[in-house]
């Protein structure tokens, strides 16, 4: 599914360097999800599950477990902004566009 980084277009990477600078610059970090332990990742998860749906998880309490059954599959980044996991809502929001998408 993920393509090779020549594989998009010269707008897009650049677009796409830009945000990040823009991140970076803003105090934000770009995190490997392979860097966080699977109880780390529950956490988080479990988190932002909260904020965005307002109700807890669904088997919240074996999340860990789950996530280190799931380990080699996790690939991508999380994104930080002043030392918290960015969830989506913010980063819409931050962009000027509405949070109930």
């Amino acid at each position: 599914l993920a393509r090779e980084p020549e594989q998009y277009s010269k707008k897009f990477r650049y677009n796409q360097r830009r945000e990040q600078r823009l991140l970076e610059e803003a105090g934000g970090l770009i995190r490997p999800m392979l860097e966080l332990s699977s109880a780390e990742q529950a956490q988080i998860y479990a988190d932002l599950f909260q904020r965005r749906w307002g109700f807890p998880a669904t088997g919240k309490e074996h999340l860990a477990e789950v996530f280190g059954l799931l380990r080699e599959f996790m690939i991508g980044s999380l994104i930080y902004l002043a030392d918290q996991p960015l969830d989506q809502c913010r980063v819409h929001q931050r962009r000027g566009g509405s949070a109930a998408a």
